[in-house]
């Protein structure tokens, strides 16, 4: 070599770089992010993001829609509800201005050839629909022996209030909601099929209506969600008992607030709303775990529209008071003496449909009904799960 530094003359100290302008501008280039260049070297991860994006887009969409195009029960709000003139003295005409709402019947189907019975039938029913005790001689247990067809004490005197009494009935629920329901309502959403199963077979012309109360605004500020709802009488056949069903299961046990509930516009509401027929037997039954609300003398007009309903329409209102406790309900009490009916208290949840059935019949007949309840559902109980 011939010892000449072809970068300069030695200082002791490296040689400083040095850049031009376009290659500092290359540098800043080649450090900037590009949404381009970012998807293309990840496309997989960005195309599964925007798949992840549309199936939430769609789901929220379909969400809102089946939202705001179902169309609901019946909602009675209590600022539709002004209540009704002073009762003591005003006779039962002049509450309901149109009158109440009735529908004309043909004529209720004929027991002998089963009407309009399901078409399935049920171990230990004869063509009547009626228990084989009720309806057949000698049986292998002793009932009925000695007589012709159902000349056992108890078929005949079950038999002779059916076909004088019950050609065709109309019941209707009127239940508390509120959270403390929330056993109770279990069981008759689990139930209601039993419930229709013997009173279908029992009176084959009957309808059944569903009224759901919890309290009025300004006493259940926090939770309020209704008042009063309802679903109209409806016929026991397959199609009604899918409706009965489905306002059973649109209906929570909640909310709740103080202790006093609105009974009386639930009450009210099944007496105007129900849709009940002229000549059918009229039966309300109320159950619940607290007792009306008494502002502005709340008591006395219920338990006087209790009595003005069963006087002028033969109706019959009854109570089950489902506290649980060793005392039944004093308001429920008057308000089922008032409507000419019975009332109780119920200590075990899982008894309620058993005692609604018994609430449809008069009290002289419910050992004839409760075997006639033992007889059709055994031991098998239906469910909502079981056709």
């Amino acid at each position: 070599m011939d010892g000449t530094d072809h970068n300069g003359p030695r200082t002791g100290k490296l040689p400083v770089p040095v850049h031009s302008a376009v290659r500092r501008l290359e540098d800043i280039q080649a450090h900037q992010w590009s949404l381009a260049r970012e998807i293309r070297h990840n496309w997989r991860g960005w195309l599964g993001s925007l798949a992840f994006h549309a199936i939430v887009l769609v789901s929220i969409t379909t969400i809102t829609w089946t939202v705001i195009s179902e169309k609901p029960f019946y909602i009675i709000d209590p600022t539709l509800m002004p209540p009704p003139p002073e009762l003591v003295t005003e006779p039962l005409p002049n509450l309901f201005p149109e009158g109440p709402e009735e529908t004309e019947v043909e004529g209720p189907p004929s027991l002998a050839t089963g009407g309009d019975r399901p078409s399935i039938g049920y171990p230990g029913l004869d063509d009547t629909g009626l228990p084989d005790w009720i309806g057949r001689g000698p049986l292998p247990d002793g009932r009925g022996l000695g007589g012709p067809p159902g000349d056992f004490p108890v078929g005949r005197r079950l038999k002779k209030v059916i076909d004088t009494e019950y050609r065709s009935l109309d019941v209707v629920f009127v239940f508390d909601s509120t959270g403390s329901m929330g056993g109770i309502l279990l069981e008759v959403k689990n139930r209601i099929r039993q419930f229709m199963k013997v009173i279908t077979y029992l009176v084959p012309n009957t309808q059944l209506g569903l009224v759901s109360y919890r309290d009025k605004r300004q006493y259940d500020l926090d939770d309020y969600e209704y008042t009063v709802k309802f679903v109209a009488l409806t016929r026991g056949d397959a199609a009604g008992l899918e409706k009965l069903q489905g306002f059973l299961r649109g209906t929570e046990a909640y909310g709740g607030g103080d202790i006093p509930e609105a009974v009386y516009e639930g009450v009210l509401t099944a007496i105007r709303n129900s849709g009940w027929r002229k000549d059918s037997k009229k039966i309300i039954i109320v159950f619940g775990d607290a007792p009306p609300r008494p502002e502005d003398n709340g008591l006395a007009k219920i338990y006087e529209l209790c009595r003005n309903w069963h006087r002028e329409t033969g109706g019959i209102i009854s109570c089950i008071d489902t506290t649980g406790g060793s005392k039944l309900l004093d308001e429920f009490s008057q308000m089922a003496a008032g409507g000419g009916g019975q009332s109780s208290f119920l200590n075990d949840e899982r008894a309620i449909i058993r005692q609604l059935v018994l609430y449809v019949f008069p009290k002289d007949v419910a050992p004839d009904v409760e075997q006639v309840y033992r007889d059709i559902l055994g031991s098998k109980e239906d469910t909502i799960l079981q056709k």
